[in-house]
């Protein structure tokens, strides 16, 4: 859109990432919002209400439990496997990249659920559910490629800076030093006119989700700010996994026949909030 204007007739932005240091610096602050987002969204249905009026409270403490009281979880049934210990920061970062992140409704509707097992149930049978997800974290050589483009494009005096004032104004369990490695891994970034916003005249449709902290509602709308025809369409039950279906296919085909003309987003009314689930029984499955 900068570089070829002229070559481009319509976008479609699929939760995009903004371009600037300030996407990053803000991740932790994007996570927290994600986190109270279901909070809030437990306390505005009476029967999760009802279930577990003390959610927030009760993530915060299972937060400081763990950390003064790490769990050793083994997942494997060989006992020479090393186990896997669930602190604190670990428990943060096993909700966020294995629940939320990957908007799987079956994970996220038990989310209430199974902090309310740490907290008054079993915790040793919630931490295992919770590993469960992904028991063996492995980091594969695409991941990395990814991080070191990141670094090259964000790390630098503003990105610290940013991530420095944001680390100030959140809680403890989302405080993070991200990409503090990324001065080890790069010896050249990115010049700050690189990350520039992007003013255009070009249609832009921008679709995005409720639940998701990697490139929340918040920086598409930053994004649709410099451009004169963008969309902003937000779903209900979205994190930052799933693909376009469904609804957003049919959005997004009405965009690409007539982009200068705003899509017709009803169906998106036709898509029900998640409703979490308040017994074990309820669960697809089982735990």
């Amino acid at each position: 859109m900068r570089s070829d204007p002229n070559g481009i007739h319509s976008v479609v932005l699929y939760k995009p990432v903004t371009r600037a240091p300030d996407t990053y610096a803000e991740i932790a602050l994007s996570t927290e919002r994600a986190f109270e987002r279901v909070f809030a969204d437990c306390n505005a249905q009476p029967q999760c209400r009802t279930a577990f009026p003390t959610l927030e409270k009760d993530f915060y403490e299972i937060y400081d439990d763990l950390n003064r009281n790490p769990l050793s979880v083994q997942m494997d049934q060989d006992p020479s496997k090393t186990p896997v210990v669930l602190d604190g920061k670990r428990f943060v970062d096993r909700i966020r990249n294995d629940v939320i992140m990957p908007g799987d409704p079956v994970k996220l509707v038990r989310l209430p659920l199974l902090l309310n097992e740490f907290r008054r149930g079993d915790k040793a049978r919630a931490a295992r559910i919770l590993i469960g997800y992904n028991p063996r974290v492995i980091i594969v050589s695409d991941i990395v490629i990814a991080w070191l483009v990141d670094c090259y494009d964000n790390y630098g005096k503003q990105f610290r800076a940013k991530r420095k004032a944001i680390n100030g104004q959140i809680r403890a369990p989302f405080r993070r030093d991200l990409d503090e490695e990324c001065k080890l891994w790069q010896r050249r970034f990115a010049n700050a006119s690189d990350s520039q916003p992007i003013r255009s005249d070009i249609p832009t449709l921008i679709l995005t989700g409720r639940y998701d902290d990697r490139t929340p509602t918040e920086h598409a709308k930053r994004i649709a700010s410099t451009l004169t025809r963008a969309y902003v369409i937000e779903f209900p039950s979205d994190a930052h996994g799933p693909p376009p279906r469904g609804c957003h296919m049919q959005i997004m085909r009405q965009f690409w026949t007539n982009p200068f003309t705003e899509p017709d987003a009803s169906c998106v009314k036709s898509i029900p909030p998640l409703r979490f689930i308040t017994s074990w029984q309820d669960s697809r499955g089982g735990p």
